[in-house]
């Protein structure tokens, strides 16, 4: 793996590990379940990827910058699998992500 991600993805309090691969390939194992692991394809630098809550669920979300156009995508966790990404345009090629509560709001911001 290129990188790891250690999170609750399926909400059952026992920590659970997305390996990022090459290639944009990833594999999710849910401590608990069945072998084999999930299996996903995700477009951009899994290299340079980060977890963020986007939406009012507990779950992580994947955020992963796509370093060969100006855009980043998030990857909205739905518990023991990922939904469609949306895609999200920058001004400028985003090599690396942070996250941020700027202004006050509870909201989450991303910085690139």
């Amino acid at each position: 793996p290129i990188r790891l991600f250690v999170a609750d993805w399926n909400d059952d309090g026992a920590a659970d590990v997305l390996a990022a691969h090459a290639a944009g390939k990833a594999s999710l194992i849910l401590q608990g379940a069945p072998p084999p692991a999930l299996m996903y394809q995700f477009q951009g630098d899994l290299g340079a990827a980060i977890l963020a809550h986007f939406n009012a669920d507990a779950i992580p979300d994947l955020v992963v910058p796509d370093a060969m156009s100006p855009q980043f995508h998030v990857v909205p966790s739905n518990g023991a699998s990922f939904s469609q990404p949306e895609v999200f345009g920058t001004a400028l090629l985003p090599h690396r992500l942070a996250t941020a509560a700027i202004g006050g709001e509870a909201s989450v911001d991303l910085l690139y």
